[in-house]
């Protein structure tokens, strides 16, 4: 598993947050190894040719013993990863060296493609003294794949910022539905484009996607693409000016994985949609913020819309209340390094 350390959503969002976490709130040394060697991989490796195809491995390995090495001369005591590679790197530290590992799982390789599984994470999940997961479906899986006692697996939703990620006023008169993320084949972005085109004469709903370049989709009228947001100022004010939200995560790889833009949407105090999987159905009802709908049944979703769009306004305002004091209680960032402590700790 791979990704840009960078990016707004997602994974790289919180990665970036528990890093600001550890680093405000302890005294103890907790080496993430990913900030190490400043890692900045952009999605998965392509092979663009034969010698970058077996370059590629050769600068990985290379890059795992640089971060080993790394180890053996920070001497860390508490070590929190991110990444299978990493975790892996750091068990093998760890049969020589007394520490505790901690492993943030945020997707399971073994599920996501089992073609493609990394034995590195079958160790790292093994060896590691503690997993942090993205929902309690996650924690099953991890469970029965790896027969893994339930008591080493700690459960964190996805934290957020919720004195940057905040509700504001919005600006446009029409009632939009809007996705904030990018379009990987698990999101679900063709679900929310064959249900937009199902209720296209509804001229009073339009459909905004922010976070990606949508030039290969067929154009439609109640459809706008806003294009990579390279700020986060900028991508949160684009989320703002819209009256609800929707998440359509769907696949194998989705079943366990927490989609992070959930935390996003109700820190921002609007009403959200949700494919049932993970634990998406189990926070809306919770929250009492939203619905959920089956996974890619784009007829389920656009009648979902409809009916939030014929919505009494105050039952309508309320969900989104309900969106933003949910997140304040379950969500803030700030209450984060207490639910790692659990972890950190023997």
């Amino acid at each position: 598993m791979t990704y840009n350390v960078n990016g707004i959503t997602g994974t790289p969002a919180r990665t970036r947050t528990v890093i600001k976490s550890v680093k405000e709130n302890t005294t103890t040394r907790v080496v993430l190894p990913e900030t190490l060697l400043s890692i900045r991989d952009n999605g998965a490796f392509e092979k663009k040719d034969v010698v970058n195809g077996y370059l590629f491995p050769l600068k990985k390995t290379i890059k795992l013993g640089l971060m080993f090495f790394k180890l053996l001369r920070k001497k860390p005591r508490l070590i929190h990863c991110f990444l299978a590679d990493s975790a892996f790197v750091a068990c093998i530290y760890k049969l020589f060296f007394k520490c505790h590992v901690v492993f943030e799982v945020h997707a399971v390789l073994k599920i996501a493609s089992p073609i493609n599984f990394s034995f590195k994470e079958l160790v790292a999940c093994k060896l590691a003294d503690k997993l942090i997961v993205m929902s309690h479906k996650m924690k099953e899986i991890l469970v029965c794949e790896y027969k893994l006692n339930p008591k080493k697996i700690q459960v964190i939703w996805g934290p957020i910022d919720l004195d940057f990620f905040k509700p504001t006023r919005k600006s446009s008169s029409k009632f939009i539905v809007c996705y904030g993320g990018n379009d990987s084949k698990y999101q679900g972005v063709e679900t929310i484009l064959k249900a937009a085109k199902l209720i296209s004469k509804e001229k009073g709903i339009q459909f905004k996607f922010v976070g990606f370049d949508g030039s290969k989709y067929d154009k439609n009228s109640n459809v706008e693409f806003k294009g990579k947001i390279e700020k986060d100022s900028d991508f949160v004010k684009e989320l703002s000016d819209s009256d609800l939200f929707i998440s359509a995560y769907e696949g194998d790889f989705a079943t366990g994985a927490y989609p992070h833009k959930l935390s996003t949407y109700l820190s921002l105090g609007k009403p959200i949609i949700a494919s049932d999987i993970s634990d998406c159905r189990y926070i809306l009802e919770k929250s009492k913020s939203g619905k959920a709908f089956p996974v890619k049944d784009y007829k389920s979703l656009a009648l979902v819309i409809k009916t939030f769009y014929s919505m009494d306004k105050a039952k309508f305002d309320k969900m989104g209340k309900n969106a933003r004091r949910f997140a304040e209680e379950k969500l803030d960032s700030h209450k984060l390094y207490a639910q790692l402590e659990k972890s950190y700790s023997d």
